[in-house]
């Protein structure tokens, strides 16, 4: 496009403050990032490695599913939180610390409870969605789901504290993130089973919560109440879920409902 536009020519040149800022920019965000996508995509090496292929098939289906689920919540927390916390921000720590817990509070209890729902009854989705042959995926859903479900405190967590300028955090989360599973996951392995070692990946983003807990609390945004609102959602969603999969689960034994 610069050859066929007219006007003076361009030339490539490096702009000395903009390149050091740029290289204090990546060294941080590229080795984060490659953590991230061993984080991502090591469980589903570990299936293909130990797990037959139906299996394997099943494991594809919850991960989609919960993938999901975690792009929904993603998408508001960049699109909606990050946006009004910053400028928020920008105006007084005052403000920003009310806007932490009051733009996401009843959203993230909404989405709480929905998690918390296919944790305790995944099975029954699957039941849903598709047919008997599927049956079993509910115990990957239930697990893989343990994940979106912590991003609901850490994701918030981590662009806030990104926001306060410590924009390390990402990279040394994703450090305790790998620090979990390279201890967790061979005990796991061995003292149970290859099953163990996806719940070890699951519970990744559990591992590194006290961590953004701890930078919240130095940063005066936490509040311990709010945060447990989250956890009650997720509680009262997972009972509900688990009471209608086995409620289902029964009247199906008992003939009362066809099985689908």
């Amino acid at each position: 496009s610069y050859t066929v536009l007219k006007g003076p020519p361009v030339r490539f040149r490096l702009e000395g403050d903009h390149v050091r800022d740029l290289w204090r920019f990546w060294r941080i965000i590229i080795p984060s990032s490659i953590i991230t996508l061993v984080l991502t995509q090591t469980n589903t090496v570990i299936m293909a490695r130990f797990f037959p292929m139906d299996e394997l098939g099943k494991f594809s289906i919850a991960t989609t599913l919960s993938a999901a689920v975690m792009g929904v919540s993603t998408e508001y927390v960049m699109r909606v939180f990050f946006p009004r916390f910053a400028e928020a921000n920008r105006s007084s720590t005052e403000q920003a610390k009310e806007i932490y817990y009051s733009c996401r509070r009843m959203v993230m209890l909404f989405f709480a409870f929905g998690i918390g729902g296919l944790i305790g009854g995944g099975e029954l989705l699957i039941r849903i969605l598709y047919n008997e042959e599927y049956l079993g995926t509910g115990i990957y859903l239930s697990l893989l789901c343990l994940t979106p479900l912590a991003r609901l405190i850490s994701l918030p967590a981590e662009q806030a504290i990104i926001t306060r300028g410590f924009i390390r955090v990402a990279l040394n989360a994703n450090v305790l993130r790998l620090g979990w599973i390279a201890v967790a996951g061979p005990i796991a392995y061995i003292g149970i089973g290859p099953l163990a070692l996806i719940a070890v990946f699951c519970l990744a983003e559990t591992a590194a919560l006290p961590y953004f807990l701890w930078h919240l609390k130095r940063y005066d945004l936490l509040d311990l109440r709010e945060e447990s609102y989250l956890i009650g959602a997720m509680l009262v969603g997972a009972a509900i879920g688990y009471v209608c999969y086995m409620a289902s689960e029964a009247l199906i034994a008992s003939g009362a409902l066809p099985n689908f």
